[in-house]
């Protein structure tokens, strides 16, 4: 209960995905069902908007699971809520605008191997 207590700071829906990834995991050794509800987890976090750290949770998690095994959930939280927030359309939208994305005849040949973005979203086309 030590990192239930810990976490009491976040919201209702992350600290009951938070539990029910603790109370159900097997500590020595996650199953593909751990997996899952801490994948749920990273989820919850992300549509609330969660503050937690890595950091914060990786303390949290050492009281319950060996060390290396709440470091390596610290890291998987860390790489899932970037990519999470890196996938979101609202952040994409920032970061590159579509629209004026170059068409392929237009656009650098990065990787010197005749591929470059066709100008829609998702679009990759070979030049050769």
């Amino acid at each position: 209960m030590k990192a239930v207590m810990e976490l009491a700071g976040i919201s209702y829906d992350a600290r009951r995905a938070f539990n029910t990834f603790v109370h159900h995991a097997n500590r020595g050794l996650l199953h593909d069902y751990d997996w899952d509800r801490y994948y749920d987890f990273i989820l919850v976090c992300h549509l609330v908007r969660e503050r937690l750290s890595s950091e914060d949770l990786r303390s949290a998690l050492v009281g319950l699971f060996p060390e290396h095994v709440a470091e390596r959930l610290a890291v998987v939280y860390d790489h899932g809520r970037e990519l999470l927030q890196y996938s979101t359309p609202v952040f994409r939208r920032r970061r590159i605008d579509w629209d004026g994305v170059r068409k392929s005849s237009e656009a650098p040949d990065y990787w010197g191997e005749g591929i470059s973005h066709q100008g829609g979203r998702g679009s990759w086309a070979s030049n050769t």
